[in-house]
């Protein structure tokens, strides 16, 4: 059994993620905290149909844009894995593609899932009624989690 916190770092490319993981490695890192770096890989759009000569599904268009999103996907693993080996983390990479109307009702599932006791997600800094209109997984996060969240501001 891993003794200590068992840490849960939502990732997702951003300069707000990546700032939410330094700062658990300067402010918050413990000798015997588990950490997993917690990617939910959101649905992509792509085009039902292009005109060119006749209505047609664009399949070459839709594998680009599923090999680029994949290419995403394993260089930020591989960043994170890394990042955590070099500095001697005990943790793990959890990739799950999204299936719930609300990624951040399924970040909260994971933590649960993953017996999570602590979660440091960064945040882009909306404003109130921008982040009411537009949505905010930080926001969700800190409100429905049932376990304490640390939420990283971006820099002013």
């Amino acid at each position: 059994m891993v003794s200590g916190r068992k840490v849960i770092i939502p990732i997702d490319g951003s300069e707000n993620s990546e700032r939410a993981f330094a700062w658990y490695v300067e402010e918050l890192m413990k000798p015997g905290d588990n950490v997993t770096c917690l990617h939910v890989v959101e649905p992509m759009s792509l085009p039902l149909l292009t005109m060119d000569p006749l209505p047609q599904p664009p399949f070459p268009e839709w594998e680009d844009k599923i090999r680029g999103k994949l290419a995403a996907i394993e260089q930020l693993k591989t960043k994170y894995e890394n990042q955590m080996k070099s500095l001697d983390i005990c943790g793990k990479m959890v990739i799950e593609e999204a299936s719930l109307a609300s990624v951040g009702g399924q970040i909260c599932e994971i933590i649960s899932r993953e017996g999570g006791s602590l979660v440091v997600v960064g945040n882009r800094g909306l404003g109130a009624v921008r982040r009411t209109v537009l949505g905010s997984k930080s926001d969700y996060v800190l409100h429905h989690a049932r376990v304490p969240v640390v939420i990283v501001p971006p820099k002013m």
